[in-house]
């Protein structure tokens, strides 16, 4: 008797005996090509992913944490003199260095680089580099004040030189 005529309801078994993926599924698998993941245009893809990456990322951390432009780093904030002569301002004491803010009367107040707004007191023995008296210092010149600093932090100027 061959299997087609065989039915099911006399022998059940028949159709469980057969194989249903005769077709040997795993052996077709196996003797097909492994795939490569990847080729040479993923890899040059990905280089330039990493490279954009890298820039954008560079780019972002400069806008935010930023560098000092040349001119500023170059141009030291407070020093002491340590009794040097600093064209032609003799005596020890402080220099600063920074951007007039304000001007009031015979108060002048710096703005430092890093923020810091320092108090200058003038008399009439400080020395202006400029024509004129600190009342024609213009708001925004940067300058540089050598001078006693006070226990406050207020100098009291004996010159004061207009860099800019």
């Amino acid at each position: 008797m061959s299997e087609v005529d065989v039915h099911p309801a006399e022998d059940p078994g028949a159709y469980l005996d057969d194989d249903p993926f005769g077709d040997d599924l795993t052996d077709q698998l196996a003797a097909r090509a492994p795939r490569r993941f990847a080729n040479r245009a993923t890899v040059f893809l990905a280089g330039a992913v990493l490279l954009i990456g890298g820039f954008v990322a560079g780019a972002q951390v400069e806008k935010n944490f930023g560098h000092v432009p040349a001119a500023a780093a170059a141009t030291p904030t407070a020093f002491p003199t340590g009794g040097r002569n600093f064209g032609g301002a003799a005596g020890g004491g402080n220099a600063t260095t920074g951007t007039v803010k304000f001007v009031d009367g015979t108060t002048v107040y710096v703005t430092t680089s890093n923020g810091d707004v320092v108090t200058v007191k003038t008399d009439g023995n400080t020395t202006i580099t400029q024509p004129g008296t600190v009342k024609d210092l213009p708001v925004g010149a940067t300058v540089t004040v050598t001078g006693q600093t006070g226990t406050d932090g207020t100098v009291t100027a004996t010159r004061i030189a207009k860099t800019r």
